[in-house]
């Protein structure tokens, strides 16, 4: 066990060492909205907002912490809260930026809201696995940016049960899809 600290310690201070080297900037944050499409589990889809920060391990490694808020509308349908932390890793260029994005989290539903009545637990725990794309639009301003996210958020429902439109639903592993898109900044 000493030996693997060692190592970990042996391998951060190296990618420190290669981050150093280079002229970015070390923190990021942004705005987002986004859509969370859990028709296919609870039957609801909706826009939420949120915000994501992220801090610069090394070159291409990054840790990535985001909250997506979807409000209760006044039929009594969602009112779900995600939060999600995590890494990505991919490559910056002058323009754009690509990145693969692996999360873990919870996804809280509102006890109120239609979809949830019937959870033993409200709280669920998810996983997102996804692509990003960044994209630098001024030469002027680099540390501005826009942030576009396609993932699938899969939600571990335990085996609770969800009253649809098709009646009683017995909910496991459900696949979700998740777009977000942000303007954030990096500093």
């Amino acid at each position: 066990m000493k030996r693997l600290s060692i190592l970990c310690l042996i391998f951060y201070f190296a990618l420190n060492a290669a981050h150093a080297e280079e002229n970015n900037y070390r923190f990021d944050g942004s705005f987002q909205i986004g859509v969370l499409n859990l028709k296919g589990s609870v039957g609801e889809s909706t826009i939420g907002v949120g915000g994501r920060f992220g801090y610069h391990l090394a070159s291409i490694l990054f840790l990535d912490a985001d909250t997506l808020h979807l409000p209760k509308d006044p039929s009594g349908y969602y009112g779900e809260t995600l939060i999600l932390g995590g890494i990505r890793a991919g490559q910056r260029f002058e323009e754009f930026g690509i990145f693969a994005k692996a999360r873990t989290g919870i996804i809280n539903f509102n006890r109120e809201s239609n979809a949830a009545q019937l959870f033993e637990s409200t709280i669920f725990p998810a996983f997102d696995i996804g692509a990003i794309l960044e994209i630098y639009p001024s030469e002027r301003r680099k540390n501005f940016f826009v942030r576009l996210d396609i993932s699938d958020c899969i939600i571990f429902f335990n085996n609770n049960v969800v009253q649809g439109l098709e009646g009683i639903k017995h909910l496991n592993v459900e696949h979700n899809p998740l777009f977000e898109f942000g303007i954030g900044f990096r500093f």
